[in-house]
């Protein structure tokens, strides 16, 4: 009896020590991991440089009147090849972010595709917090095509709170958002040749289409030059979190106790055995 039940114990504990080692390695990352740290490390530490290198990019463009004169460049474009131009990268630029993160993550069976979609729900997300935050406090004027000096109108910036809204302004919430989101499915599939040409084409093509869309009467330059860099910022923070969490801990660690096992021994000789994988 005290054997049949010692036997039992031991099958329990080796089902229970295989079902946690098999969540361990199973879990399906969501977009809520790591969700607080990554928000603080996308502003402060070493992408904190970027956002600074975001900010005295505007400051030279104005000063330059290089955004003055990308403006000009757009509004002079024919409406109607501009609009087909453009377009598609406008409308990419705002439902791309929903749909393809989310289709990702809630749609696919594959683990790494689904961590590449938590990973840029998360992304998306932050760049998309930052962004309003930013916009909201800049308050910087957006530009017009018919109007008289460009280069004076690039320099306007109504510093406050909610001076000029949240839609247009510094730095372009699209370009921002798009380039966090392709930059964190980057970081995670780093490992894969055409993540990362795929990531800048994408990134390129959005800001572009919000510089030159609507023949310039919707984002300066600079508010894209911004917008990129801080986008990468964020998401490579981001991505890179989730490519680190989903490592073989096995491979990496072969020290820790997820290392160990404990297996029965039923026979002649009951007991347990632990065993340590090398």
């Amino acid at each position: 009896m005290a054997r049949t039940i010692a036997s039992r114990v031991a099958w329990c504990l080796a089902i229970l020590g295989g079902v946690a080692r098999a969540q361990e390695t199973e879990r399906i990352p969501t977009p809520l991991d790591g969700l607080g740290s990554n928000m603080l490390r996308s502003a402060v530490g070493w992408t904190t440089a970027l956002h600074v290198t975001g900010s005295v990019a505007t400051w030279w463009m104005v000063r330059q009147g290089t955004d003055a004169q990308v403006q000009r460049l757009a509004s002079r474009q024919d409406e109607l090849s501009n609009g087909l131009a453009t377009t598609p990268g406008l409308l990419s630029g705002t439902l791309t972010p929903v749909l393809l993160s989310s289709g990702l993550y809630f749609l696919a069976d594959d683990r790494q595709v689904r961590t590449s979609g938590a990973a840029a729900m998360q992304a998306v997300g932050i760049s998309f917090l930052y962004n309003n935050v930013l916009k909201a406090v800049t308050g910087r004027v957006p530009p017009r095509a018919d109007d008289p000096n460009p280069r004076a109108r690039s320099g306007e910036f109504h510093f406050g709170l909610f001076k000029e809204g949240v839609f247009y302004g510094w730095p372009s919430g699209h370009t921002m958002v798009n380039t966090a989101m392709a930059t964190s499915l980057y970081a995670v599939n780093r490992d894969k040749a055409w993540a990362l040409p795929a990531a800048v084409a994408y990134s390129a093509w959005i800001g572009s289409s919000m510089v030159f869309g609507g023949r310039g009467n919707i984002h300066c330059g600079s508010e894209a030059v911004a917008g990129w860099l801080m986008g990468a910022g964020i998401g490579w923070v981001v991505g890179d979190s989730y490519y680190r969490a989903g490592k073989p801990r096995l491979a990496e660690t072969p020290t820790t106790l997820s290392a160990l096992s404990l297996e029965p021994l039923v026979g002649e000789d009951l007991g347990m055995r632990l065993r340590y994988v090398f």
